[in-house]
This record gives C-alpha cells, structure tokens and sequence, in this order.
C-alpha cells in the first residue's frame, strides 16, 4: 500500500471519529438550535453551554490560523487530545476548508452572554 493509499485512509478514518464523536454538535454554527451550518463545519458555536463553571462555547477546529487551529500542529492537536486516536483526527481537522470565527467566552455565571445558550437540568 502506497503512502498516498494510507494518508487518504488515515483521512477517511479521522472524519468517521469526527463524526462518530459528534464534533459538529458542538462546534459548528446552529447545531445546538438543529440546524447546522455545514458551509461553517467544526468553525465554532454560536451557542454556549451553561455549566456549573461557567457557559462555554465549542471553539473553532478548522485550520484557520486566527480563530481556529491553523497554527496549531498535528503533534499540538494530539498533545491536546492524548488519545490513540487523535493522530488521524488531527489530519481530518487540518484538511477542513478554514473558517473564521472570533472566539466567544467563556462567560461567569451570572454575566450575560450575547447570544442563546443550554443549560442542562442535572437531576436530583
């Protein structure tokens, strides 16, 4: 097997982890309201989750270098994500069309967000 065969593999594998792993659910714009903006795919939310730290948004993966991960390196990513896995999810978000996204937040809990956000009710 060639190493085009195995790098075009390694791709595929790292998209089906993004995808199984539901990374667009959080870091893709309209996700959170049911409909995401796939020509924005893994760009950042623009909902934040309210949790008992705080509300979060889920950040830009794409390789642009302002907002995203675009200066970020494959062995950054997988430092980040310790996991035997990350290697080829890495090279899948590296290949992503860049997409600008200023970061949002994080926000206290009692300071106003400018946008809609979760907030998950924990049961008793």
């Amino acid at each position: 097997m060639g190493a085009a065969a195995t790098a075009d593999e390694d791709l595929a594998r790292g998209e089906y982890l993004a995808r199984i792993m539901d990374c667009s659910g959080c870091h893709t714009s309209g996700a959170l309201r049911g409909l995401p903006d796939f020509s924005r795919n893994l760009g950042g939310a623009d909902i934040s989750i309210a949790t008992p730290l705080g509300k979060f948004f889920g950040t830009n993966l794409t390789p642009e270098p302002e907002t995203g991960l675009g200066c970020w390196t494959i062995d950054d990513i997988v430092a980040a994500l310790s996991d035997e896995n990350t290697h080829v999810l890495a090279l899948y978000l590296k290949s992503l069309p860049p997409v600008s996204t200023p970061p949002l937040g994080p926000y206290g809990l009692d300071e106003p967000v400018p946008t809609p956000y979760l907030a998950p009710v924990l049961p008793e």
